[in-house]
C-alpha cells in the first residue's frame, strides 16, 4: 500500500464536515485535509489541500477565512478556486482577481482597478462552488501548532508526496526526512 493510499483511506474514516459544521466541534489546533466531490483517488475522494494555521487555537478561524470568508486575499486556496472558476470561462476579470489587496499600499495603489461588483459576484461564485464541493477532516495536534511545528512540518510535494522537516529544539536547524507511515 502506498502513503498516499494510506493516508486517504485513513482520514476518509474520520468525521466529515461540511460548510454548515459546527465550530465548537473542531479542535483549536490541528491540521485540515480538503476532499472534492468528483475528484477520485484510491477508491474514493480526493484530497485536494492539507492545511494548519498560525497562532495558537485559531484552527477553527483559519478553516472559515479558507473556506467561508467571501476575501480571496485572505486565502490562497480561494485565490486558486476563483483562478480555475475564472480560468474555465476564459472570463477576462481573472487577470484583476489576481490584484491582492491586502495591504494598504496596494489598495491605494490598485484599488481603481478592480470592478468591486464583480469581484463581489466571483467571491460569490466561489463560496457556492466550495459550499457544494468540498468537505474537510480534522487532526487534532495535541500542544499547539507552536509545539507540533517545533518538532515536525509537514508539506505536500507533488513529486515526492508528504516531506517533513525535523527541527532541531536547540540548534533550530533543519533537515529533510520522509514522513514513516505503518505499512509503508
Amino acid at each position: 500500500m502506498s502513503v498516499c493510499q494510506f493516508l486517504h483511506e485513513r482520514l476518509r474514516e474520520l468525521p466529515r464536515f461540511k460548510a454548515d459544521y459546527d465550530p465548537q466541534e473542531i479542535p483549536e489546533n490541528g491540521l485540515y485535509f480538503v476532499f472534492e466531490r468528483d475528484e477520485a483517488a484510491h477508491n474514493g475522494e480526493r484530497i485536494v489541500r492539507v492545511g494548519t494555521h498560525t497562532g495558537q487555537n485559531n484552527l477553527p478561524k483559519r478553516l472559515k477565512e479558507h473556506l467561508y470568508t467571501m476575501n480571496k486575499d485572505r486565502s490562497i486556496f480561494r485565490k486558486h478556486v476563483g483562478r480555475c472558476l475564472l480560468a474555465r470561462l476564459d472570463d477576462p476579470f481573472l487577470e484583476t482577481w489576481d490584484i491582492d489587496l491586502t495591504t494598504r499600499q496596494a489598495r491605494a495603489k490598485f484599488e481603481h482597478l478592480v470592478d468591486k461588483k464583480r469581484l463581489g459576484e466571483v467571491e460569490q461564485e466561489v463560496s457556492a462552488y466550495m459550499n457544494a464541493n468540498f468537505s474537510f477532516v480534522v487532526l487534532r495536534v495535541g500542544g499547539g501548532v507552536g509545539h507540533f511545528e517545533r518538532h515536525c512540518r509537514l508539506r505536500w510535494m507533488p513529486r515526492f508526496g508528504f516531506v517533513a522537516r525535523a527541527v532541531s529544539p536547540k540548534r533550530r536547524n533543519t533537515r529533510k526526512r520522509p514522513v514513516e507511515y505503518p505499512g509503508a
